[in-house]
């Protein structure tokens, strides 16, 4: 399934075209992975315990909360992975990360992270 898009690019566009298009879900790929990776970074649970408001981050910017489909309410989504996007209320109590963008570029370079 995942070459199907790909597939049916390179065959109405060309292979450049179906190239490009490869490169761009890596591309996408790398970057949801990479804010995955953050919003999760530093903050450790046991496993046969609940999950609390201090296990995932939460990003309270004006700009970011709309980009993201409120997923920055990070804890409520594990909470209850339900939730729809709209519902997903800010935890003013959940550990909050300064700014999701500039620790996301940060974290590009690893000796700055």
């Amino acid at each position: 399934l995942l070459l199907v898009l790909p597939g049916l690019v390179t065959f109405l566009g060309g292979a450049t075209l179906g190239l490009v298009t490869i490169a761009a879900m890596i591309i996408a790929k790398g970057i949801v992975e990479g804010f995955n990776y953050f919003q999760h970074y530093g903050l450790v649970r046991d496993l046969d315990k609940p999950i609390l408001l201090h296990h995932a981050w939460n990003h309270m910017g004006r700009i970011v909360r709309p980009l993201g489909c409120e997923i920055t309410n990070h804890i409520n989504h594990h909470i209850d992975g339900y939730t729809r996007f709209y519902e997903l209320r800010p935890e003013r109590e959940a550990p909050q990360m300064p700014s999701l963008f500039v620790c996301f570029l940060i974290g590009l370079i690893p000796p700055l992270w």
